[in-house]
């Protein structure tokens, strides 16, 4: 019951305020304390002597739960397992001296008759089961506790991927008007300039990926590829010399990854890494894939104009928040300068 009450409370916590779950933290303890002592009462008959043992229980029944979950849980669980055992042995023995020693020692004056709470083996054995009790209940709603933490994150992750899908479905255009209208433009554009008409044609392309691929969970590496060449194109119109694009991938046919998930580094790349009036500009772009894993880097120059500019745009950090809700922490990015270079390296589980 008392278990039960507090997994209440901590699940509450998250949908109330801090002064909520003060109370009910504070219901809890006043039930756990009742309950010592209704207990010692019952076997003693001595009101005063049995609130003075249920204090000193409760105490100590709350520094196990508090010293685990704080202290112990947080700094040793995931860092050093062996060392985190120790620790809990240890709360759970050093508190069991120091209850049996004040019950016996000290709370002991106030009580003239024959004490079960002396020191004896029963009184050992009862002070052990209940704090080992109590080390067990703060393992329990820690872990309860983490789990909601997760649910909560897990909700949040689900309202945000909502967002994003609802934002995306207001972007949308006629997509059927917008297309033709586009193969119009490109029949007048192809008579009087062919090449004109090719890039209307890779900005059909580009359009049809927004409204229709980039809907779907995933695609084929080689779609995404083919995005990137597109967008690559249509932005080398604003520069003056040529900018060096090398693609190298060893990807296959049956990869898939969700759209639009290379494209953020390289649209980095060409805000960040083109200078139109240089002839020094270059994009290096290897893709490789793995049994496990799909690799994805990028590569260019870093001008001295670009360099002292702000760079700290929101691609990059919407990248991120778009990794942890497709794999959690199970990916890396990184992002550095080398020389007069940067690059970005992005990993991906393959799944």
């Amino acid at each position: 019951m008392i278990c039960l009450l507090l997994d209440s409370y901590i699940f509450r916590s998250y949908m109330f305020s801090k002064k909520a779950f003060f109370w009910y933290q504070l219901v809890g303890w006043l039930i756990v304390y009742l309950l010592f002592m209704l207990y010692t009462y019952l076997r003693i008959g001595e009101a005063i002597y049995a609130a003075a043992i249920a204090t000193c229980a409760f105490f100590c029944f709350a520094g196990i739960v508090y010293t685990y979950s704080l202290c112990i849980y947080p700094k040793l669980y995931t860092q050093n397992r062996i060392l985190f055992f120790i620790s809990a042995i240890l709360l759970l023995v050093s508190s069991s001296l120091i209850r049996i020693y004040v019950e016996a020692h000290f709370i002991a004056q106030l009580y003239s008759g024959k004490s079960f709470f002396n020191a004896s083996i029963a009184h050992i054995s009862y002070v052990v089961v209940t704090n080992f009790v109590a080390l067990v209940l703060a393992v329990l709603l820690k872990h309860v506790s983490i789990s909601f933490v997760i649910m909560k994150k897990q909700k949040e992750m689900e309202r945000k991927q909502l967002m994003t899908e609802m934002k995306l479905l207001k972007a949308q255009l006629q997509p059927h008007f917008l297309f033709n209208s586009l193969n119009n433009i490109y029949y007048e554009a192809y008579k009087e300039s062919p090449k004109a008409a090719q890039l209307i044609e890779k900005l059909s392309e580009v359009m049809r990926f927004f409204l229709e691929i980039n809907m779907k969970d995933k695609i084929p590496v080689e779609t995404e590829i083919s995005f990137i060449r597109n967008i690559i194109d249509l932005e080398q119109i604003r520069c003056y010399n040529p900018v060096h694009v090398e693609i190298n991938n060893n990807v296959g046919s049956g990869v898939y990854i969700p759209p639009m998930l290379m494209v953020p580094l390289v649209e980095n790349a060409l805000k960040h890494g083109i200078d139109k009036r240089s002839s020094n500009n270059y994009i290096l772009i290897d893709i490789q894939v793995t049994a496990n894993n799909i690799s994805f880097s990028i590569r260019n120059h870093l001008h001295t104009t670009i360099r002292e500019r702000n760079i700290s745009g929101t691609g990059l950090k919407n990248l991120k928040e778009r990794l942890i809700l497709l794999y959690t922490d199970n990916y890396t990015l990184q992002t550095f300068e080398q020389e007069s270079d940067f690059i970005a390296n992005l990993n991906i589980p393959r799944k």
